[in-house]
């Protein structure tokens, strides 16, 4: 697992970042206005950001323009799905039959 990339997505400011960069590129006064804090502090999380190689930059014109790299993201997340699947006791992966995951889904 990317540790350095769970790091980064760790801190609420930071998620926030990539919850938006979800939508669409964004530079940092878009997200600063959004989150509602500095442009130096959306800058300082971009920076950890990209040092995750969670977010890549493109300057556009006058702008930089952030965008997610959602390819590293979904490793992240498909990685915490496969936490959950595995078993407590033994820690190998515990494949759910039909009729546990349909008790599942109706609670």
């Amino acid at each position: 697992m990317d540790m350095l990339a769970l790091k980064a997505i760790g801190d609420v400011t930071r998620f926030k970042i990539i919850r938006l960069l979800v939508n669409h590129d964004q530079c940092v006064s878009g997200l600063s206005r959004k989150i509602g804090v500095s442009d130096a502090a959306i800058s300082q999380h971009l920076t950890v950001l990209k040092e995750a190689n969670l977010v890549t930059c493109e300057k556009i014109g006058y702008f930089k323009h952030y965008s997610l790299n959602r390819k590293l993201l979904k490793e992240v997340g498909l990685e915490i799905v496969n936490l959950s699947d595995r078993d407590p006791i033994s820690g190998h992966v515990r494949f759910q039959t039909k009729s546990e995951q349909k008790a599942e889904e109706e609670k």
